[in-house]
């Protein structure tokens, strides 16, 4: 808050947290706290400040094998569901075998496309959804644990939108 007074405002309103935690202040003040020091630890001292945008001077454009990674569709935005929900689609039959594969490459994307979701007042009451494609996806050869830990740690601990679930 005392680096980026107006990045904080601007991209983590308390209202957005609140929403997702029903109202429950002690436990959207810990979700917003998680937040930034979850975002701090992905994309580091020198990006986490930086807006989240794809923009050369943002957090994500100002990292070339971020835009690669997003640009290669592992982890994309799609046609929001029947319900009007966002969705976010996760290709992990090629990720983890692909030779650009970066762990937080594709959790950095995957944090970027959250966070242009949840700038949207009605997804924030919506909530999400996640698509993953497991075709041909074999966690013993190429599984990725720590990624989908971490994955589900924001999701449940960090993000704002409701995640409604995966399928």
């Amino acid at each position: 808050l005392e680096k980026v007074p107006h990045l904080v405002k601007t991209e983590t309103d308390p209202i957005m947290f609140l929403r997702t935690d029903h109202y429950n202040v002690e436990q959207a003040a810990t979700r917003l706290a998680m937040y930034w020091k979850e975002r701090k630890t992905l994309f580091g001292e020198d990006r986490a400040f930086l807006p989240m945008t794809l923009a050369p001077d943002g957090a994500m454009g100002s990292c070339m094998k971020d835009m690669q990674q997003l640009e290669l569709g592992y982890v994309a935005r799609v046609p929001d569901d029947d319900h009007g929900r966002p969705v976010i689609f996760l290709d992990r039959s090629t990720s983890t075998k692909a030779p650009t594969y970066e762990r937080d490459c594709w959790l950095r994307v995957l944090w970027y496309l959250v966070h242009v979701i949840c700038l949207n007042q009605d997804y924030q009451k919506s909530g999400y959804v996640i698509i993953i494609n497991l075709k041909d996806y074999d966690p013993h050869k190429c599984g990725d644990r720590l990624g989908a830990k971490k994955m589900f740690l924001y999701v449940r601990e960090c993000w704002c939108p409701r995640f409604k679930g995966y399928h």
